[in-house]
């Protein structure tokens, strides 16, 4: 024999090739090459060049077998029907030959044989053909993951009562000289084969029945000299000479698999089983057939045996099709007009594999030299295109129809598609028009091979038995067998279908065996038995009508790892695609006439607008609207729309369960629904009208009305619940209605105790319909879900589950905890839902409906009223649950069920404790609707729910006095050990007002002390005499047209100081400057759109406004850099605000105005709209002489502007002239009415009277003028006056409340004056009094509190009567030590306190430390509040009013709880020992506890050394033990020295530690302070990181187990006495090329070009960069072995600068703070210019590279968003992103010059970019980006 040499370069299957196939094996490189060289050589060289290997040839005679020279002996076997049939070719190829005579030679030395091969049957063939050649008899064994050690010696039956033994195949083999061929050896578990190392070394096997297998030789030279009764008393057993074994295995690797055992593998002799030879592959084609050209034969054969050769680095193995030839040859040969594409596709479905692409690249290669024949006439005997059953005859469906019909003329079929694209109904259309009886079979994950084939049963007397399985029965009777899940199917279970496929025989578990019709009828005429002996011998015939249509999902948007190697070349393959656009309109149409054609378009639009998307989140979204919902959303809009469009854009969002989709999912497709004109439509009804009534038996439910299901005995099984009505539920409720009228099953899926069992049962009494209830769990099996098996008396009885009861008496079936159980559990209901046929355990089918197979007895027809309801978790953390809406959703009508909005749940709780305060039920439902959204969002991970509300409300209606903050905590009770969620939801408790933790202990008010009598300062009376009459000149102002100016929204935490304890300080909010800004005036004004009270701060060094709505929390922010004059220092400009008041939502009411007085600038911003209009006033205008620059002017020189008492109307004046301007807003058309006075103006103070408004006017040398309206027709002063004794120039009037006091007791003051608040130079506490009667004016003072200058601001609050000031003191001569603090002044109650202000803090890291030195004040309108805002925009809501204080007080109080008694236990020590020196302590070696004494280190409650819990020592360690507490007074009592000591051996051990890590202190305290800042970030990040990764660690079954649960499909192997019966969780060993563990690859592209740093005074951007990566460094560091973090930045000098790789990231401070200074230096120095785009396409090349095909690969852009300076096109940013759909990219915007990054947002694709101003949102960044890829 000549053996080929191997040359350097070949490849594992180059000798697969000779002479045609040599040149191209040769070259590894591209495959455009590769398919060159095979074209060039595509016709065979000449025969007489051909080599070949073998030339000899065999004969076959009576008694022996000869291949050149080798000759066998054939004996005549005992059974001649066990010998194979029909599968030796009459004139074998060489290549059969030289296999057969390497197995000759190996069974004539008597060696078992190894056929090593890929997947396909030729080795099987080989093996049986070796049998037929010898006429050996031989047992068929196909081994999978569930074969035993039962399966390969014996198996207990009982018989009769006993148990007796059943030899199996391998025993029967050896004892009886027989060709054992075992299939599958790489899916057998380790541990089983090895039983056979023994009998296959030494011919020995120990059987379970006490019998012996010895060798032949053995067994003689003891049959020599004993009797056979001797033996069998021995229980010996002999092994035949002729018994040989041949294994047939995949190799591992390349293939999945186990490998092999090397004891057992050292008793096989290995054969590597090749394909056949091009060349000779070519031959026997040609000889076959013949119709087919040359040509044609060539190319197909050439596609084959490339897709081989091009598969050897596939992730499963390569794929050998040459099995497949005879199919496809044949198809061809019937059809030779069929395309190519097809063909090949028909057994290569390359747009399901992730190795399809290369077919493309091939057939463009072989496809124009192929030819088609139009003018054949195909010739058929199938039966005409039949329409029934509902079937339309689209041109689609009809194509794949007759393909399908072509296909199962040669072999059997795998219908493969995604969900709802027609599969059953094609299969049942293939049924009928071929005349077919359909046998269904429901595959599922933990099917067995022997359940595929047999299942095990107890006969009524109790023995044992088989039962024939579906599939067997259908290939007895000759049905349509339907493998419906094939996907679902473990693949080793699946490949012991190899057989019957390919050849259509199989061996059996019970030893029955099926044999192909024609090799049935072969084995009758060689062994000469009649048919009925035959099956006495169990062999029976397979029909010759039956064949296999297997059914799988499949999409090409996700990796189909179930199309394996092995199963590609069982069957041929269908794909079904979703329908064009034009059949599926043709579809709806038929199915639903009603409906509108523009309603059609416009939903098709839509759909396919995603199935051809870019984009893949829109793709993997169109998997959700499948051709089944389309339907099913046509039919509901027929229905309740009139066939109008309705509610579409509803429909759309209820099919795709948009409520909990990923936010990036959610966001790309209301986008695409926007983008596509689907918008949401009104309702016909309000939620709070929604209602329902029963009358007339008529449910009516809204507008929905349906009848009522009869009464029925059944009564008893009708929910009836207690139910609480809300307008959520009645409308959650009325959309159940529609769908259960329209015949549809429902699912409903939302968060844990949002009602969706209420609403069930709710629904169903209301509907008077009787219910099963099935809950399932994660231990539910396909078994269990439909029967439950026990034993009695010895037999297997099965009794019917909630499901088969509901399906048998037309019950509604509620399925709850849907989500729990497995997927390939719950995908029964599909079929059930579906009226699909299923069989149970115990042998009976559920049948649709008319069924023909109903009048067998063991049908289970499925009644019209039975339907399912099916509750479910929503997908994802913290539920653990499986994605029962991705498995099956499609089936159902979903309805999300989420939490009542605030109003439902406002009614549902106000039911449930009728006497709790309406206030405390307010904050409970606003602060638990603040949790879900957190819990949305990402930032907590338990979603609080109505259920805990409802608890606590029913707790505080029986127990009215305990108190809300001592009731919530049996919610959040559970959290206490969780410092990050606990601090959250304290946090917003207390936001909320909701004071958790504190105690009525904690009252902090303010001491009041009684205001000193008001004291008259001076009299001054009105010279009426001496006046004279001033004229105006009115005239219009222009107003600019408004600018839209981009706001931007900025989170603004509030912290409700009252929550931990009481006090004047209700709330505070820090307002984020820029760090070099500070606020130049406040004002306050009401929101007219919400009613709520906002506050208005605008700054000076950088001019900005923010506006604060103190009642939602909402901070929004308008740069005005650009309109007004900026600076800082003591000439900075005078900005200032004044809201105007609103008049009956008047044209400008609630506008703000804008005035700078060095420049007269005046502008007027409509805050809730952003609009800026500029007021141009007339020329001979005060204002406008001081338009120009405002630098070298004087306070002096200053124009200023003074609200009037009518709140909608100013008057502007210039310091020094005499000209003032009255500015009216309260029209469309503001009027300006100047007035030219007599004196020059210092000052004016408006104030209002009962008889028109006055102005006091001070004039330059302090003297007071009264200005007046002489008639009260004249609005406006027309008058003036000088005040005889007015005050003097030493105490000259500052500010006056424009409007009086409501009343103010005194005896000095008669009852009527009017009183008006009031500050002079010498007291900012004054009251100015006017009496019209006597023109008289009187000014009283409180001398005793300093004069007014001392003070930072002053404000009046006229309406309770009370003056409020802030001050600034500094200490220490620091003058960062500030104490800041609001003096009240109660006029009317003689009463004043001081609050001191909380400390304040810097909110930048990066910024030098600054003072504070003003503090502003600005009354809340309509509240008794002040709101006191520093510069650097601490904002402190202040409550100033007695009663008001008294009544807040009391609601307090009430929240707390009446309980006084502080039921807290404290348990301390005092050790009585004093301490010494510090010092670090010995070291334990054994880490043992040590609690106090002053010895060792890191011991608890000791002294002296390091440790936790003690006093005395240098520093904390923590030796990971339980904490011994010393009590702090023990602790205070160490001398001062040794804490001095103390402390210095600390700071010693922390130079030490920066020493070692090369630190410096500086880096050290930076570090420290930028982890601080990111802290609570980091934490939230882990726990979304934890999240992501908490269901992969579940266990899973392991079966065949000794020990552990019975396992209830082993019942009958139980009742024999097997051991292996049981089942238990546990680790799964992965299969060899299966990783257990694959990390999810993340590559963060971090911008540190030019701009970043340039820009970085601007936002902040480059400081939020580095606080971002080392947050993400932080979090991700515990989960190196879940993700894969690779941080590189890009710059004008290049666009990959790594700076962490994965292989070696950061291990301490120093390494971390590295990264952060490199890139902050590289910032600083490169040379300007932006790579993004490069940056971005090297970061996915890279991953792509890197990554395995099942992992999870993502690219993160942190970057500016300052696109357009580098001139970076969007719309090529947006391609690139989804240039790979295997990687998912995400641009992170963390710089912005103005709404920049909001407009490249909006023009990228949806979902795929985020605006991040603020680092607190990146974790949930993060979070929506890991959560992208799971729809």
């Amino acid at each position: 024999m000549m053996v080929h040499k191997k040359t350097r370069g070949y490849n594992y299957y180059q000798s697969l090739y000779q002479e045609v196939y040599r040149r191209a094996m040769r070259a590894r490189m591209a495959a455009e090459r590769r398919l060159k060289q095979l074209g060039r050589l595509l016709s065979p060289p000449p025969r007489q060049a051909k080599q070949l290997l073998h030339t000899g040839t065999h004969k076959l005679s009576g008694s022996s077998v000869e291949i050149d020279g080798i000759r066998l002996t054939v004996d005549v076997p005992s059974n001649p029907e066990m010998v194979p049939k029909l599968y030796l070719n009459k004139s074998p190829s060489q290549s059969v030959l030289h296999h057969l005579k390497w197995m000759i030679s190996k069974d004539l030395i008597g060696q078992d044989m190894y056929l090593l091969s890929p997947p396909g049957p030729y080795p099987r063939h080989l093996a049986l053909s070796f049998g037929e050649l010898v006429s050996r008899e031989v047992e068929f064994v196909s081994l999978s993951r569930d074969s035993t050690e039962v399966d390969m010696k014996q198996r207990k039956e009982i018989i009769n009562g006993s148990v007796t033994y059943e030899d199996q195949a391998v025993v029967r083999a050896a004892i009886n000289g027989r060709l054992l061929i075992l299939e599958g050896i790489e899916k057998a578990e380790r541990n089983v084969l090895p039983v056979l190392n023994n009998l296959l070394e030494n011919r020995e096997a120990q059987l379970d029945d006490g019998r012996f297998i010895v060798s032949h030789e053995r067994y003689d030279q003891l049959a020599a000299d004993h009797s056979v009764d001797d033996l069998n008393s021995w229980k010996l057993l002999r092994a035949s000479e002729k018994f040989r074994v041949i294994a047939i295995g995949l190799p591992v690797p390349p293939y999945h698999g186990n490998t092999l055992d090397p004891p057992l593998r050292s008793r096989f002799q290995a054969r590597h089983i090749l394909p056949v030879p091009f060349p000779e592959a070519l031959e026997e084609c040609k000889q076959a057939y013949p119709s087919i050209s040359e040509q044609n034969l060539s190319i197909v054969l050439s596609i084959v045996y490339t897709i081989l050769s091009m598969t050897q680095s596939h992730s499963g193995g390569p794929i050998n099709l040459t099995g497949q030839l005879d199919r496809l040859l044949t198809i061809l040969s019937n059809d030779p007009s069929i395309g190519l594409t097809r063909l090949i596709e028909s057994i290569y479905p390359s747009r399901l594999l992730s190795s399809g692409q290369l077919l493309e690249g091939i057939l463009e290669k072989f496809g124009p030299s192929f030819i088609t024949s139009s003018a054949v006439t195909v010739s058929s005997e199938r039966a005409p295109l039949v329409e029934g059953g509902g079937f339309v005859p689209l041109p689609s469906h009809s194509s794949c129809l007759n393909f399908m019909m072509q296909c199962q003329s040669v072999g059997d079929l795998c219908i493969v598609g995604e969900k709802g694209s027609g599969k059953t109904m094609l299969i049942s259309q293939l049924a009928k028009t071929l005349g077919y009886s359909i046998e269904p079979i429901v595959l599922y994950q933990d099917m067995s091979s022997r359940d595929l084939l047999q299942q095990r049963i107890t006969t009524s007397n109790g023995d044992t038995g088989w039962r024939m399985s579906p599939l067997i029965t259908a290939a007895v009777n000759g049905s349509m067998a339907v493998l419906d899940g094939l996907h679902r199917l473990d693949s080793s279970t699946a490949s012991t279908l190899k057989r019957l496929v390919q050849d259509r025989e199989v061996d059996l578990t019970d030893g029955t065996r099926l044999l192909r019709h024609d090799r049935f009828i072969e084995a009758i005429n060689v062994s000469g038995l009649t048919e009925q002996e035959m099956r006495e011998r169990k062999i029976f015939p397979i029909h010759p009508k039956f064949f296999i249509v297997a059914v799988g999902e499949a999409t090409p948007t996700q990796p189909n790892d179930w199309l394996t190697p092995e199963l590609l070349s069982m069957f041929q393959f269908v794909n079904v695609l979703q329908l064009p656009k034009e059949e599926e309109k043709r579809l709806i149409q038929i199915k639903v006439p009603s409906l509108s054609s523009n309603v059609i378009d416009k939903l098709l639009n839509f759909t396919h607008f995603l199935r051809h998307s870019d984009d893949p989140t829109l793709v993997a979204l169109s998997s959700s609207l499948s051709t089944r919902q389309l339907l099913r959303i046509a039919h509901h809009l027929a229905h309740y729309s009139d066939g109008k469009e309705g509610d579409l854009f509803g429909l759309i969002l209820k099919a795709s369960l948009s409520r909990f989709l990923p936010p990036v999912a959610k966001s790309a497709l209301f986008r695409a629904l926007t983008s596509n004109n689907i918008h949401p439509s009104p309702s016909p009804v309000s939620d709070n009208d929604m209602q329902y009534s029963r009358a007339n038996g008529l449910l009516r439910i809204g507008s929905t009305k349906v009848p009522i299901h009869a009464p029925t005995s059944d009564i008893a099984m009708v929910p009836d619940v207690t139910f609480y009505d809300n307008p959520l539920h009645v409308r959650i409720m009325e959309d159940m209605l529609k769908d259960y009228s329209l015949g549809e099953h429902l699912l409903l899926i939302g968060n844990q105790g949002v009602g969706k069992n209420k609403l069930t049962d709710r629904f169903l009494h209301l509907m008077n319909s009787p219910r099963e209830y099935l809950q399932l769990h994660r231990d539910s099996t396909v078994q269990t879900l439909t029967t439950q098996p026990s034993v009695i008396d010895g037999r297997i009885t099965y009794q019917d589950s909630p499901l088969v009861r509901a399906v048998q008496y037309g019950r509604v079936l509620v399925v709850d905890e849907a989500d729990k159980a497995p997927t390939h559990v719950t995908a029964i209901l599909r079929n059930i839902v579906n009226g699909e046929s299923i069989t149970l355990s115990d042998g009976r089918k559920i049948m649709p409906k008319g069924s023909p197979l109903q009048v067998c007895d063991d049908t289970i027809p499925i009644h019209s009223d039975f339907r399912m309801i099916v509750l479910a978790n929503r997908p994802g953390f913290p539920f653990l649950g499986n994605d029962f809406y991705a498995a099956v959703g499609d089936c159902f009508s979903c309805h999300a069920v989420d939490n009542p909005d605030f109003e439902s749940e406002m009614s549902m709780v106000s039911q449930y404790g009728p006497d709790v305060p309406q206030k405390i039920l307010q904050k409970l439902v606003s602060a638990f609707s603040d949790l879900r959204e957190m819990a949305d969002e990402g930032r907590i991970s338990y979603p609080y729910s109505t259920r805990e509300v409802v608890n606590i409300v029913k707790h505080m209606q029986m127990f009215p006095n305990e108190g809300v903050s001592t009731i919530v905590r049996n919610v959040f009770d559970f959290d206490s050990y969780s410092s990050h969620l606990l601090d959250t939801v304290i946090s917003t408790l207390h936001k909320h007002g909701i004071p958790l933790g504190a105690n009525r202990k904690n009252v902090r008010l303010a001491t009041k002390d009684p205001l000193p009598a008001l004291a008259l300062a001076n009299t001054f009376n009105i010279d009426t005499s001496n006046y004279q009459k001033l004229k105006y000149e009115q005239t219009k102002i222009k107003l600019t047209d408004g600018q839209k100016l981009p706001v931007q929204s900025i989170p603004c935490e509030r912290d409700v100081i009252r929550s931990r304890l009481f006090s004047e300080i209700k709330s505070q909010w820090v307002i984020p400057l820029h760090e070099s800004d500070d606020i130049s005036s406040i004002c306050t004004s009401t929101d007219n759109k919400s009613g709520g009270n906002l506050l208005h701060v605008i700054t000076h060094v950088l001019p900005s406004i923010y506006t604060l709505n103190i009642n939602n929390d909402t901070l929004s922010y308008i740069d005005l850099f650009n309109y007004l004059p900026s600076g800082r220092g003591p000439g900075h400009p005078l900005i200032s605000l004044t809201a105007l008041d609103p008049v009956d939502n008047g044209p400008h009411g609630g506008k703000i105005l804008i005035h700078e007085g060095f420049t007269g600038i005046l502008y007027l911003l409509d805050s809730s709209n952003a609009n800026l209009s500029k007021v141009l006033l007339p020329t001979s205008n005060v204002s406008g002489r001081f338009l120009g620059s405002w630098r070298g002017k004087k306070k002096d020189d200053i124009s200023l502007l003074s609200k009037c008492p009518n709140g909608n109307s100013v008057i502007i004046y210039q310091r020094g002239s005499n000209v003032v301007s009255h500015l009216d807003f309260s029209s469309t058309s503001p009027l300006c009415s100047s007035l030219s006075l007599p004196v020059s103006i210092h000052s004016l103070l408006p104030i209002s009277t009962n008889t028109g408004n006055k102005w006091l006017l001070i004039d330059t040398n302090k003297r007071i003028h009264f200005l007046y309206n002489s008639s009260p027709q004249v609005t406006l002063p027309d008058s003036i006056s000088p005040l005889i004794n007015g005050p003097t120039n030493e105490d000259q009037l500052l500010s006056l409340s424009s409007i009086p006091l409501p009343q103010l007791m005194s005896s000095s003051i008669s009852h009527n004056e009017s009183v008006y608040l009031a500050s002079t130079e010498s007291s900012p506490l004054s009251c100015l009094t006017t009496n019209p009667q006597d023109s008289t004016m009187k000014l009283f003072q409180v001398t005793q509190f300093g004069p007014s200058s001392q003070y930072d601001d002053i404000t009046h609050l006229p309406k309770d009567g009370s003056i409020v000031t802030a001050t600034t003191t500094k200490s220490g001569g620091n003058s960062k030590n500030v104490t800041q603090y609001l003096s009240v002044f109660d006029i009317p109650n003689s009463t004043h306190w001081k609050i001191e202000l909380p400390e304040w803090s810097n909110s930048s890291l990066y910024s030098l430390p600054r003072s504070v030195s003003n503090v502003f004040t600005a009354s809340v309108p309509n509240d008794s509040a002040v709101l006191a805002v520093n510069e650097r925009g601490t904002v402190s809501l202040i409550e100033t009013n007695h009663f008001s204080l008294q009544r807040s007080l009391d609601e307090w109080y009430s929240m707390v709880g009446n309980s006084t008694d502080d039921r807290q236990l404290f348990i301390s020590r005092d050790s009585g020992l004093g301490v010494s020196l510090p010092k670090h302590g010995k070291v334990d070696p054994n880490n043992a506890p040590h609690v106090g004494g002053n010895t060792w280190a890191g011991g608890t409650g000791g002294r002296d050394t390091a440790g936790l819990g003690g006093k005395g020592g240098p520093y904390r360690l923590d030796a990971g033990h339980n904490v011994y507490q010393l009590s702090d007074e023990e602790k205070m009592a160490v001398p001062e020295e040794v804490r001095q000591a103390a402390r210095e051996l600390g700071q010693k051990a922390l130079r030490e530690r920066l020493q070692e890590i090369a630190m410096s202190e500086h880096d050290h305290n930076a570090f420290t302070q930028l982890r601080a800042r990111i802290h609570k970030q980091v934490e939230m990040l882990k726990a979304i990181l934890e999240s992501t990764q908490s269901k992969s660690n579940e266990r899973q079954w392991l079966r065949h187990q000794t020990d552990g649960d019975l396992d209830d499909r082993k019942l009958v192997d139980g009742l024999t006495g097997e051991k292996a019966v049981y089942r238990k969780r546990g680790e799964k060993e992965p299969e060899f090329g299966h990783s257990s563990n694959v990390r999810k690859s993340i590559r963060l592209v971090v911008d540190v070009s030019g701009s970043m740093y340039r820009f970085n005074g601007y936002d902040g951007r480059l400081d939020r960069t580095l606080e971002a990566v080392l947050m993400v460094i932080e979090a991700f560091e515990s989960y190196s072995m879940k993700f894969k973090l690779d941080i590189v930045g890009h710059s004008g000098d290049s666009a990959e600068i790594p700076f962490l790789s994965s292989e070696s990231p950061p291990v301490n401070e120093k390494e971390k703070m590295d990264i952060l200074k490199s890139m902050h230096a590289h910032s600083q120095f490169c040379w300007s210019g932006d790579n993004t785009l490069k940056a971005t396409a090297t970061a996915i090349s890279t991953i792509r590279s890197d990554s395995v095909p099942s992992q999870e690969s993502y690219v993160i852009i942190l970057s500016d968003a300052n696109f357009s300076r580098y001139r970076i096109s969007p719309v090529e940013y947006g391609r690139l992103i989804l240039s790979d759909p295997h990687v998912n990219v995400f641009a992170v915007f963390i710089g912005s010059l103005d709404d920049e990054a909001t407009r490249l947002q909006d023009s990228l694709p949806a979902g795929r970019s985020f605006v991040c101003m603020n680092n607190s949102d990146l974790p949930i960044i993060i979070r929506q980006v890991l959560s992208s890829s799971v729809i």
